[in-house]
């Protein structure tokens, strides 16, 4: 087992950083170079239009990374709009069911 000395330490602190600042630098790239099209079909992605800053630079038109939270926030929203399309495709199926029941009893009983 390695002595823990400062330097050993210190070693494993940067190691440990630059993994973790390496995974987010990844996940950003994904959406760089990409047209409009590529990037408004991507979900992690979105397009920023161009625009002229204030000290007069044009800016092209470039795919950003959406933040975290937005990408978790848009597959929650996702999620909740399925549950809610199958629920109501379950409660329509379910009362035409009941319609097709009641009317076969009350064929029956004529």
């Amino acid at each position: 087992m390695p002595t823990l000395t400062p330097q050993f330490l210190i070693r494993t602190l940067v190691i440990t950083f630059t993994l973790l600042t390496a995974s987010q630098t990844f996940a950003a790239s994904a959406c760089k170079g990409q047209t409009d099209t590529a990037c408004n079909q991507n979900g992690s992605c979105y397009w920023v239009t161009g625009y002229k800053r204030s000290d007069g630079a044009n800016v092209k038109g470039h795919c950003r990374a959406k933040p975290q939270s937005s990408i978790k926030e848009s597959t929650e929203v996702k999620t909740t709009k399925e549950s809610k399309q199958n629920t109501t495709s379950d409660s329509k199926t379910a009362i035409k069911k009941a319609s097709a029941q009641t009317a076969k009893d009350t064929a029956t009983r004529s």
